[in-house]
């Protein structure tokens, strides 16, 4: 069975510090999290940077950014808070996520429902046609793959 070394050495290996944070540079999650195997897991390398600078996290506390990169090891851009902080954060900082949210109820959303009907209507018409749903994606300023998306009826619709 091989030996590995030590969590210390093998976490300061994947770590380049530059001016302002401390970037993660081996493997991430989809989030963009930095990762690092440990005792047969894997375990959030910022968390990992928290317990060799100040120790263990305390149950029910997270490990927050101040800087918002997420892959940021940096121990003084590292905070405990509870999730409460964790989504307090976030919304002063306007970096909610609104995936969850669809149609007219999406703040960020770039269609109205009547210009989602109007695709749906036009999409038919266009089927098959190799470059005619560019103009479509161009008239509402979304992409092609979103005009199919809508078309086909795999985008999904607000609640009613």
């Amino acid at each position: 069975m091989p030996r590995y070394e030590p969590v210390p050495i093998r976490f300061w290996k994947k770590v380049r510090k530059t001016r302002k944070c401390w970037l993660w540079t081996a493997a991430r999650n989809a989030c963009g999290y930095g990762l690092l195997g440990r005792r047969g897991e894997s375990c959030l390398a910022h968390r990992v940077s928290w317990e060799l600078h100040f120790g263990r996290v305390p149950a029910g506390l997270c490990v927050l950014h101040r800087c918002d990169v997420p892959h940021c090891v940096r121990p003084s851009h590292l905070w405990l808070g509870k999730q409460a902080d964790n989504i307090h954060d976030m919304l002063r900082k306007g970096r909610q996520n609104y995936s969850h949210m669809y149609g007219k109820r999406n703040p960020r959303g770039k269609l109205s429902d009547a210009q989602v009907s109007a695709i749906r209507r036009a999409y038919p018409q266009v089927r098959g046609q190799r470059g005619a749903v560019g103009p479509i994606a161009e008239k509402y300023g979304v992409t092609r793959a979103m005009v199919w998306q809508i078309g086909t009826g795999r985008a999904r619709e607000a609640s009613p």
